[in-house]
């Protein structure tokens, strides 16, 4: 997948991740690995062809059948992620893209880690980590209070991902659209995390983690 090509900043002022101040995706990426693949922020068109050619391996199964309740890819649902959608692409040496994750801003100081898909032959290879890693990095650099993610609670790569990272489960979902989810906050802000942790939780404290890196900067 080639790059875009457009001047730094003018696909990010279309997206609604450009109100966090500072959010200008062009000067973090593309985020390069010593494989010679690299994680690119690209527009949602550009990849819908990714999208459609693995839909049926990404999620096990035809999106148009199932027990859920799968809405229709319209005009809507192609607007919503065109604006309110961080689309980040894994490409391989040779140019092949081989993954995308997809993140959006909740609100004026949440941003949500949304979904994720790596072919099969190409996990295990730390790019998701070191991803979501230079996410956090930027999205707290920029004053965003809190990140979150839900999660099948038989997912446990993520799960364990997401722990690695620090974040803690902060609740539950039940829905028609994706079945049981589990609520997975990572906060940014310390006076956020402390009213937290006195209001819900007992016990020790987490201790403070240093972030895992994995690859060059961009």
């Amino acid at each position: 997948m080639a790059s875009s090509g457009k001047a730094e900043g003018s696909q990010d002022a279309a997206r609604l991740s450009s109100l966090f101040p500072g959010v200008v995706w062009a000067r973090h990426f593309p985020l390069r690995f010593p494989d010679g693949s690299r994680i690119e922020c690209e527009d949602f068109d550009a990849v819908l062809p990714f999208i459609a050619a693995h839909q049926a391996r990404a999620f096990g199964r035809d999106a148009g059948r199932g027990r859920f309740d799968v809405e229709p890819f319209d005009e809507r649902k192609r607007l919503w992620l065109r604006f309110a959608c961080d689309c980040f692409v894994f490409i391989g040496s040779a140019g092949e893209p081989f993954g995308i994750f997809i993140g959006n801003p909740v609100d004026w100081s949440t941003y949500c880690f949304r979904s994720v898909f790596v072919l099969p032959e190409h996990q295990g290879g730390g790019h998701y980590q070191r991803l979501l890693a230079h996410l956090i990095e930027v999205l707290r650099a920029c004053g965003v209070a809190r990140v979150e993610a839900d999660v099948s609670p038989s997912n446990q790569v993520s799960t364990h991902i997401l722990t690695k990272l620090g974040f803690k489960v902060t609740g539950t979902t039940l829905g028609e659209r994706w079945g049981a989810l589990v609520r997975f906050t990572l906060h940014l802000d310390e006076r956020a995390e402390s009213i937290f942790l006195d209001s819900f939780c007992d016990g020790p404290r987490p201790q403070p983690r240093k972030i895992p890196t994995k690859g060059d900067s961009p």
